[in-house]
C-alpha cells in the first residue's frame, strides 16, 4: 500500500502520523504471517512430493490402498503417520492464510474510514452519519485505490463520487445560513414530500428504491 498517496489525499500530517503508526503495526504482523505462510507452503510442497514418491515405491495410487498392503516392515503405519502430518500442515497453512486475510482486511478498513472521513469533511451534510453509511456501501478497493461505484457499475475516484453525490442530493446539504443539523423539509428534493407517518408502505418502498439516503434521512427525523 502506497502511504505517500494516502498522505497527499489526507493533507493532514498529524492524522497521517497516527494512521501510519497503526498501519506500520499491522503491516509488521502481516509480514510475519506471510513469511510463515510461505514457509508452510514450501513444506507442504515438499511433503506432497515425498508422498508421491512413497506411493510410487509402494506401487499404489492413493493412500487408501495402503491399508490392503502386507503389514511387513510397518508400511501401513508409516503412511498413516505421514498422512496425519500432512493434514496438520494443511491446517496450519489455512490458519496462517486466514490470519493474513484478517489483518489485510483490518488495514484496508482503517484506511478507507480515514479517507472517507476526510472527503466528507469538505461538505456540510445535514445527516452525516446516514450519508457516510451510504457512501461507504458504494466504495470498493481497486488495487491500492479506494474508489466509488457509480450507478452504471463503473468506478470513479472517491472525491469525484462524493462530489457527484452532493451535486445530485442538494436536499441533504445544509442551506446557507441555516442552523442545527436537522433536515429542512423545504430543501432540494424534500419539497412537497409527505411526512413519514403519512406515507403508505408502498410509498416508503418507492422512496427507498429511488433515493435510499433520503429515505433514511426522513425516517431518522421522524423516529427521533
Amino acid at each position: 500500500m502506497d502511504l505517500l498517496k494516502i498522505k497527499e489525499k489526507l493533507g493532514d500530517d498529524e492524522i497521517f502520523a497516527e494512521l501510519q503508526l497503526f498501519i506500520d503495526g499491522l503491516e509488521g504482523k502481516l509480514k510475519n504471517v506471510r513469511k510463515k505462510a510461505d514457509s508452510e507452503t514450501e513444506r507442504a510442497a515438499k511433503l506432497a512430493d515425498a508422498q508421491a514418491k512413497l506411493m510410487e515405491k509402494l506401487g499404489v495410487e492413493s493412500l487408501d490402498e495402503v491399508v490392503d498392503l502386507p503389514d511387513a516392515k510397518g508400511q501401513a503405519e508409516a503412511v498413516k503417520q505421514f498422512e496425519a502430518k500432512v493434514k496438520r500442515l494443511e491446517k496450519d497453512l489455512n490458519d496462517s492464510r486466514a490470519e493474513r486475510d484478517a489483518l489485510t482486511g483490518k488495514l484496508r478498513d482503517t484506511v478507507s474510514k480515514t479517507l472517507l472521513s476526510k472527503v466528507l469533511s469538505k461538505y456540510d451534510f445535514t445527516d452525516l452519519d446516514v450519508v457516510e453509511h451510504y457512501i461507504a456501501s458504494r466504495t470498493q478497493w481497486d488495487g491500492e485505490e479506494l474508489r466509488y461505484s457509480v450507478d452504471d457499475g463503473g468506478l470513479v475516484s472517491l472525491e469525484d463520487g462524493v462530489a457527484s453525490f452532493a451535486k445530485t442530493r442538494t436536499g441533504l446539504l445544509k442551506q446557507q445560513g441555516a442552523g442545527g443539523s436537522g433536515y429542512n423539509p423545504n430543501a432540494g428534493s424534500g419539497a412537497g414530500e409527505k411526512p413519514w407517518n403519512d406515507m403508505t408502505l408502498t410509498e416508503r418502498g418507492e422512496m427507498y428504491k429511488k433515493d435510499p439516503v433520503r429515505y433514511q434521512q426522513i425516517k431518522s427525523q421522524a423516529t427521533k
